[in-house]
């Protein structure tokens, strides 16, 4: 029994077994640690674009006048939402093909809530400000020129 204890063959096993086992763990924690941040920064990045796909669909007559409103039904902008947040997850691309990360949606998760109203008047106050930075410049600066137009053809014809 005492000599089982004191022999030295296979310590090299068990010395390589208890450095290599942690090294392997803590890869495999790294990998998924990464795995679930590409997830998270994919997720992120299809609800960008589902958004911006929602708020491109805006009131055309509305923006005539300088003013956003979304265009569409509340019922419009959530399937539209759901299938352009759907395209974009690495899940929609290929199924047979190897993915780090396979995002898919999750049935009836989402949903698309307006936050603010035209109806505001703080919002639509905002806006007709913002449209008026651009507008604004330009009517003074064609009133002026119209003024000044107007008097060289009243002296042009006066002095002819």
């Amino acid at each position: 029994m005492n000599v089982f204890i004191r022999s030295s063959a296979g310590i090299v096993s068990v010395y390589l077994i208890l450095v290599i086992v942690p090294i392997f763990l803590f890869q495999a924690v790294l990998i998924d640690f990464a795995r679930v941040k590409l997830a998270e920064q994919e997720t992120e990045s299809a609800v960008q674009a589902a958004t911006r796909s929602v708020m491109s669909s805006f009131d055309q007559e509305l923006q005539a006048i300088g003013l956003y409103g979304l265009g569409i039904s509340q019922t419009e902008s959530e399937e539209l939402f759901q299938k352009v947040f759907a395209a974009n997850l690495s899940g929609a691309i290929s199924t047979g093909a190897f993915h780090y990360v396979d995002t898919k949606p999750a049935a009836q998760s989402s949903r698309f809530t307006p936050v603010y109203t035209l109806g505001s008047h703080i919002i639509f106050e905002r806006q007709v400000l913002e449209a008026m930075k651009m507008k604004a410049p330009i009517e003074f600066t064609l009133e002026i020129t119209d003024k000044f137009r107007k008097t060289c053809s009243y002296i042009k014809n006066f002095l002819h």
